[in-house]
């Protein structure tokens, strides 16, 4: 049986050491943003005749989003980052969200908060329909993929499985941070749903990319592993 994959505490420890983690979970995203089919109501937005999906990325990504065509940016930052220059010059609306990439509240970490997320909620409560909104973290893998999800819903209740499928269109390797959706779930009035799909968006990503359970092990992220699904190399001793 394979040991787990040891990489590292937190995913910015990951993103120190490794130049990224993006480079580790997604070495075959293509930088340029990806081609999706159109979703009928869905959060993607389109011009007369060329799709326009939302932007996911990590900071070292920044430069291949779409900053130019955006409207709007949701920049997710550990407590302390500065603002990455590639959106010192951005001159449309901003979001500056800052807290760590953990999933259970307390200790040196600055945990997700629902002040945090009602703020999110808020700043696309008033979207354009053709806005093109650009959202990131540190390595585009875990807090800026739950933003989408959750912008997602937020837009089209009742339609949380597609929120994640176009997530998975947009950044396939994408594992949102769990306890952000969490909040969210209760914040839209969910009813638990967000967060049922959020189990199911896990559980297709290990039958695609077992590598990311043992990443997320190794993270300290065991929780939000569904162990019923994860293939026989991928558990624990």
């Amino acid at each position: 049986m394979r040991a787990p994959l040891r990489i590292g505490s937190r995913e910015t420890a990951l993103a120190r050491n490794h130049g990224t983690i993006t480079g580790l979970l997604s070495r075959r995203i293509d930088a340029k943003t990806p081609k999706v089919r159109p979703v009928r109501g869905g959060i993607y937005s389109y011009s007369m005749d060329q799709a326009r999906p939302h932007h996911i990325c990590g900071i070292e990504e920044l430069h291949a989003a779409p900053l130019e065509s955006a409207r709007r940016v949701i920049s997710i930052l550990e407590p302390t980052a500065p603002l990455p220059s590639a959106l010192a010059a951005f001159g449309g609306e901003l979001l500056v969200l800052r807290f760590d990439d953990v999933i259970v509240p307390g200790g040196k970490y600055r945990a997700p908060e629902s002040d945090d997320i009602e703020r999110l909620l808020e700043f696309d409560r008033e979207r354009l329909e053709y806005d093109t909104l650009v959202i990131h973290c540190t390595a585009g893998i875990s807090r800026s993929t739950a933003a989408f999800a959750i912008l997602a819903a937020q837009r089209r209740p009742g339609a949380e499985a597609e929120a994640f499928a176009e997530l998975r269109a947009i950044r396939p390797r994408a594992w949102p941070n769990s306890l952000m959706i969490a909040l969210a779930d209760d914040l839209i009035d969910a009813r638990g749903r967000l967060v049922r799909e959020l189990r199911e968006h896990y559980k297709q990503q290990l039958r695609r990319y077992p590598d990311i359970g043992r990443m997320m092990i190794g993270l300290g992220r065991e929780r939000e592993i569904p162990f019923d699904r994860l293939i026989p190399d991928a558990k624990t001793t």
